[in-house]
């Protein structure tokens, strides 16, 4: 029953720098539900070991993987806080452990491993107890069969690779219960549901430590998708969720299409519950029925944030959403964003399901009051797009904006720029999470023409195209690299007649972190002017040292040109730091430092410091 509920060493800091990390450490560490969780814990075994009345030795294990796991099944080891109260019933503690590690090790193909003990009493020293283990060789997968029952017709088998089994490689019993999982799925999206295994075999051959696995299955009757009832609805109306349903009465059942309607209504934000029931057995038509819970969340929320950089200062942002305004998952955002340099204001609406197609109309003003380094400037920005899911991945989307803006850069008069755009979008988007993604990519682009209404003279195609790529090196994502590059161009027009406020800039939290908002790029008197062009990348190594705390070093490169092309001679700059998260269920906490590498005299800071939610990028 498918169901969803939403619920080393470090580089030298400047002691500013050091102050923060150590504050929020400080407020991380001290805070009473991690007081109270801490006092809940056992006790490390190396800790436990200098008042324990007993050690314990473990000898011969083939590998670290294989030494955590047999620590972690045997009572002798886990039961440190707890002793026995004689040294007979410590012997019998270790007997009762020597077969789940014999079965332990034979999860993971070492069919001839033998485990045994030794318990040794001295009158100095505490009582010992040895594991010695003797692995004896891994088995491989050998010879891999899959077959179904005589007579029995469905779709074609699938290969063993497919299924994760590959001869010769080392036998591991999770990797055969995978296998068997994904043959089943692969007749349950295939209109068979109701396959079973007539026959699951692994037999171990001593004599050329080799496993053999056969697979034989049912495939059972071919079923189609029958009624969806739906369950549990109040303010969105039911049409609605049918026509988000990827799957229609009467075609071939597809387990898959079950999945990703569950996880779209569960991703759509307006259910706090997602539970979709098929029926036990066929139907007298060969139809599967389906029953559809669904349990809606308040749709309304308020959001409130606070946040620190060198760049801005304090800031504080607000929010209100409305998910479900008229019924049909219409949503309406409004926020309010402050800080020292910028006072911006934004209301964005969205249509979903437009014409009962897989497009948004997306409806967005924005208003901006700016006196940032670069410029001081008041501009107002609305559009209005089409955004189309061309797959769950893929996004594309077109449409209309107005904008004006009000600008004055240092030491030039205010100038009124009133344009006319296209914005054209794609994304392709495989990250598992926005927050805080561990593995997939983002390729982002943006390309918008844009016209003066007042000025026939003034007109130009700007662009930007970004990549950025996640790759778990560790298990349970310990270790994530993260790598982000991204270029953008402004063609057609001289920068003198593009308004600076549309121009290109690099420098700060999102950028080139180590430099101030703006000022990685020329100078005119110690203020950015902006460019026609910037190159701008970013790699991290996002390392887990416990389950909520996390280290991440990281080095930022970048520039904005004057030129609509980079320059050659003109260097990039570097910024490097140390990050620190904080991770909560919502997504992780962001502290970052860091410094620039190649900083200019008399201009750039000596250090940066960012305070946010979410990964850098």
């Amino acid at each position: 029953m498918p169901t969803a509920r939403r619920p080393d060493v470090l580089p030298a800091l400047p002691l500013p720098a050091a102050v923060i990390i150590c504050v929020v450490l400080g407020i991380v560490l001290a805070s009473p539900g991690r007081l109270l969780a801490a006092e809940a814990e056992p006790l490390p075994v190396a800790e436990l070991e200098d008042t324990a009345p007993y050690r314990v030795v473990l000898a011969g294990a083939p590998d670290g993987e294989m030494e955590e796991l047999l620590q972690s099944v045997s009572a002798t080891f886990g039961s440190l806080d707890r002793p026995p109260a004689s040294l007979s019933l410590l012997r019998r503690r270790a007997e009762s452990d020597v077969e789940p590690m014999i079965e332990a090790l034979r999860s993971f193909g070492y069919f001839k491993a033998h485990v045994g003990f030794e318990l040794t009493e001295t009158p100095e020293q505490k009582p010992l107890v040895t594991f010695s283990v003797e692995p004896g060789p891994r088995f491989a997968f050998g010879r891999i069969d899959l077959g179904t029952t005589p007579g029995a017709e469905g779709p074609d088998l699938p290969t063993a690779e497919s299924l994760g089994l590959s001869a010769g490689a080392p036998y591991r019993a999770a990797q055969v219960v995978a296998a068997r999982d994904a043959l089943l799925r692969h007749y349950a999206d295939r209109a068979h549901p109701f396959a079973a295994l007539a026959n699951m075999r692994v037999v171990a051959d001593h004599a050329d430590d080799r496993v053999a696995v056969t697979f034989t299955v049912d495939p059972g009757p071919a079923v189609t998708f029958g009624p969806t009832r739906i369950e549990g609805l109040s303010a969105v109306e039911e049409d609605f969720v049918r026509l988000r349903l990827p799957w229609h009465a009467g075609e071939p059942y597809d387990a898959s299409l079950v999945e990703r309607g569950r996880l779209d209504l569960f991703h759509s934000g307006l259910y706090s519950l997602v539970e979709i029931a098929p029926a036990a057995s066929p139907g007298p038509e060969g139809e599967r029925a389906l029953t559809l819970t669904l349990k809606e969340r308040a749709p309304r929320s308020v959001r409130v944030g606070l946040g620190y950089t060198t760049d801005f200062g304090p800031g504080l942002t607000f929010g209100w959403e409305h998910r479900n305004l008229f019924g049909r998952a219409e949503n309406l955002n409004l926020s309010l964003s402050l800080d020292q340099k910028r006072r911006l204001a934004s209301a964005a609406f969205r249509k979903p399901l437009l014409f009962g197609e897989d497009q948004s109309l997306v409806l967005k003003t924005d208003l901006a009051d700016e006196k940032t380094d670069a410029y001081d400037g008041l501009s107002w920005d609305t559009s209005g797009v089409i955004e189309r899911e061309l797959s769950s991945q893929l996004t594309v989307a077109g449409g209309l904006g107005l904008r004006h803006s009000d600008v004055r850069q240092a030491g030039e008069d205010r100038r009124s720029f009133n344009m006319v755009y296209i914005p054209l979008t794609g994304n392709l988007d495989t990250r598992d999470d926005v927050l805080n993604p561990t593995r997939g990519f983002l390729l982002s682009g943006l390309v918008s023409p844009y016209q003066d209404i007042l000025d026939p003279n003034i007109h130009f195609l700007k662009h930007r195209f970004t990549g950025n790529l996640y790759l778990p090196l560790l298990p349970e994502d310990r270790l994530v690299l993260a790598g982000r590059a991204s270029f953008g161009q402004i063609l057609g027009q001289n920068m003198a007649d593009v308004s600076p406020d549309l121009r290109y800039y690099a420098g700060g939290g999102g950028s080139v972190r180590g430099f101030g908002y703006q000022l990685a790029g020329s100078l005119h008197r110690h203020d950015p002017v902006g460019g026609l062009s910037v190159l701008e990348f970013s790699a991290e190594a996002r390392i887990k040292i416990t389950e909520t705390i996390g280290l991440v070093p990281f080095l930022d490169a970048g520039r904005a040109y004057e030129e609509s092309l980079p320059e050659p001679d003109e260097e990039l700059f570097y910024g490097a730091g140390l990050g620190l998260r904080y991770y909560t269920d919502f997504g992780p906490l962001r502290l970052d430092v860091a410094v620039p590498l190649n900083p200019r005299t008399d201009v750039d800071s000596k250090y940066q410091v960012y305070v946010s939610i979410g990964q850098s990028f």
